[in-house]
């Protein structure tokens, strides 16, 4: 395996840090399962979501690109994927419990999404996250939305691109899951961030925020 260091680095400096360092004190938590008809715009007001979408899709291009193939043997062929795993595994993870309350789990939908784009083609990630939108809002379920993504990056990349991305394909949808399985395993409410109309609006508890 080749590695581009200069890419390589400029990758994990984006897919690394995690986005809540950078929440104010007007980003709010709301857990995902709540009423949320009346807090959607101010969702779309907080900047940092572009952000985090932008700053995922660009680093999970940079770190594919970053890696390069040289004629490997034996277990070293699976140099590439384990690197791409180790990498995504640790920044989703990241994304998920950093500086979250001990009770929540942050669900990163645009940190997933950008790092879906970035990661493969334009059409596999833009089926396999219209077809997780879609089941999340049919089903009223938000939470739907990661266990959907991976089994749809798993099917539709396997159409497009046949069985010879699968290893790669199995990382991404591990990646993508891994907000849902954590707040699974760990009992932890998903929550999403906000922008609050005023800076002494609570955010805790989750029960009684305002709508």
């Amino acid at each position: 395996m080749i590695i581009n260091w200069p890419s390589f680095l400029a990758a994990l400096a984006l897919l690394l840090v995690p986005i809540t360092l950078f929440h104010g004190e007007k980003v709010r938590f709301r857990g995902i399962a709540h009423e949320w008809r009346n807090i959607w715009p101010r969702f779309f007001a907080l900047g940092l979501h572009s952000i985090d979408l932008c700053r995922a899709a660009l680093g999970g291009w940079l770190l594919v690109t970053s890696l390069t193939r040289n004629h490997p043997t034996g277990l070293a062929k699976y140099a590439i994927p384990a690197t791409l795993a180790a990498v995504l595994f640790t920044a989703v993870f990241l994304q998920t419990i950093f500086r979250a309350k001990r009770d929540t789990a942050h669900a990163c939908f645009p940190f997933v999404i950008g790092l879906i784009f970035g990661l493969y083609a334009p059409a596999i990630a833009a089926y396999a996250v219209l077809l997780a939108l879609v089941t999340a809002l049919g089903t009223h379920t938000p939470a739907a939305f990661f266990p959907t993504l991976a089994v749809a990056l798993l099917a539709v990349g396997y159409l497009f691109g046949g069985q010879g991305m699968l290893i790669t394909l199995a990382v991404g949808s591990i990646s993508a899951i891994l907000p849902w399985m954590w707040s699974l395993l760990t009992s932890k409410e998903l929550v999403l961030s906000y922008r609050a109309r005023r800076a002494s609006e609570e955010s805790y508890p989750l029960s009684d925020q305002p709508t």
